[in-house]
């Protein structure tokens, strides 16, 4: 799909392929050239009729880790990163968008259907009066558009680690794992973050011509933008890292409430151990052995030391700083 703006005569049209060759030639008229779902043959005729960079249409073929940008003198190659949703289940979806920008057209080119930019084409075709101000302006409004979907994002990701952090202190088990797998896709969205971040500190410092004074400004809140995000991103970074710590403690102090209901239990039958394997020695003369009662009584004199034992134990334990740690274990 493509939109032509006559700046003389404030006119949008949308014409076809076959028409662009003269809406490009025209001096007067901005051009947005938008490819999505193309094929070779498609690209190969665009880069034809803008006149792209052959490098340029190579480095929009190729595959790039993070977003990036290249200067071709008379033409600028922009990638930038769109971040389209994030669940837990399937982690982080980001998705480039290729810009190529011309002194009077611009280029964009990506794999499939993409929020942003259709978003600015909506506003393109509402108020086609802003294209006056050059392709700039289109690309300021795609790079704007794309952003303000990483906070949403940032904030989506804030809230799941807010509900691990309930999770971690009610101590379920698969904490821990969702706890690893969110730490990944916060680091790879800060790298990308960096990276987008890096690409408009480049375009802020791009030498006048193919980018107006006033496009700038816009530019540089953007880049403003950006870095907030980044900021965001290394705070969730440091919640996620610190509810791992937390998640190590809660584990810690689990463990260390089953080994004292373990040293409880092995405190009360130590001494119960001692006077049965007293009372089982192979001697002639035991006390009480020859009673008819010698079994009962030392039945019950175990039975005394026992509760003795486990009530010492019991108010040790309720005196234990850790009210839930205490309670649980005194009741067992």
């Amino acid at each position: 799909r493509a939109m032509a703006f006559d700046q003389g005569t404030s006119e949008l049209t949308t014409p076809s392929i076959a028409d662009l060759g003269a809406a490009l030639e025209h001096d007067d008229t901005i051009v947005w050239i938008d490819l999505d779902q193309y094929d070779e043959l498609e690209l190969s005729e665009v880069a034809a009729l803008a006149g792209l960079h052959p490098l340029a249409v190579e480095e929009c073929r190729a595959e790039h880790d993070r977003p990036t940008l290249l200067d071709f003198d008379d033409q600028i190659f922009i990638e930038v990163a769109a971040l389209e949703y994030w669940d837990s289940e399937h982690g982080v979806a980001i998705n480039p968008i290729r810009i190529f920008i011309l002194p009077r057209a611009i280029v964009t080119v990506h794999e499939e259907r993409r929020p942003g930019v259709d978003a600015t084409w909506e506003w393109a075709l509402r108020e086609p009066h802003v294209l006056d101000g050059g392709a700039d302006v289109i690309l300021n409004r795609v790079l704007k558009e794309v952003v303000d979907r990483y906070f949403p994002l940032v904030d989506q990701l804030e809230m799941y680690i807010e509900d691990l952090e309930d999770r971690v202190f009610d101590e379920e088990e698969a904490a821990l794992e969702h706890v690893v797998e969110v730490r990944k896709d916060i680091q790879e969205l800060r790298q990308t973050s960096a990276a987008q971040r890096q690409v408009l500190r480049q375009l802020c410092a791009y030498p006048r011509g193919l980018l107006s004074e006033d496009a700038l400004v816009y530019t540089r809140e953007i880049y403003d933008d950006v870095a907030r995000v980044e900021d965001a991103m290394i705070s969730v970074r440091e919640h996620s890292n610190a509810l791992r710590e937390l998640h190590m403690a809660v584990a810690s102090n689990r463990l260390g409430r089953k080994v004292q209901l373990l040293t409880v239990v092995a405190t009360i039958f130590v001494p119960l151990t001692l006077l049965s394997g007293i009372y089982g020695m192979n001697f002639e003369h035991i006390p009480f052995a020859s009673s008819p009662y010698g079994f009962h009584i030392t039945v019950a004199g175990m039975t005394v030391v026992g509760v003795v034992c486990w009530l010492i134990a019991r108010s040790r334990l309720l005196s234990y700083p850790h009210p839930t740690i205490g309670g649980r274990l005194g009741t067992h």
